[in-house]
């Protein structure tokens, strides 16, 4: 992976915790809002900010199509009172993406290129990003 500067583990490192802030700030509706600003913003210029802004709005669209399957199948299942009892989950399936961004975060502000389950390879090898 090509060496990133500082400049760029920030940039990187904020397209994570922009999707943590909008995440919990929206109850999880834009996760995907900065990783999407960030990307279009240095998809030409800076490969590994570039890499890390992409896995972080495609992770963030897979992670929101989750929490909406799963609360919908609480509140349908709430009307036949068994889905009181999985509300707990709704709540465990918003808190999984925010903790997994975060390590993403620490670990991109590191230089790391850190891939993130589901999405990473994918990309990886849809950034300019030269071995």
């Amino acid at each position: 992976m090509p060496a990133t500067t500082a400049e760029d583990r920030t940039y990187a490192m904020l397209s994570h915790t922009g999707a943590i802030l909008s995440v919990v700030l929206s109850l999880g509706g834009l996760g995907w809002a900065v990783p999407l600003f960030m990307w279009l913003l240095n998809r030409e210029r800076r490969p590994s900010v570039a890499f890390h802004a992409l896995q972080a709005l495609l992770f963030n669209l897979l992670w929101m199509s989750i929490f909406l399957i799963t609360g919908t199948v609480v509140v349908a299942l709430c009307v036949l009172i068994i889905g009181l009892a999985l509300l707990p989950l709704v709540f465990i399936v918003w808190l999984i993406p925010l903790i997994w961004s975060a390590v993403a975060a620490i670990k991109a502000s590191a230089g790391e290129w850190y891939l993130l389950p589901g999405v990473g390879k994918f990309a990886l090898a849809h950034t300019a990003v030269q071995s």
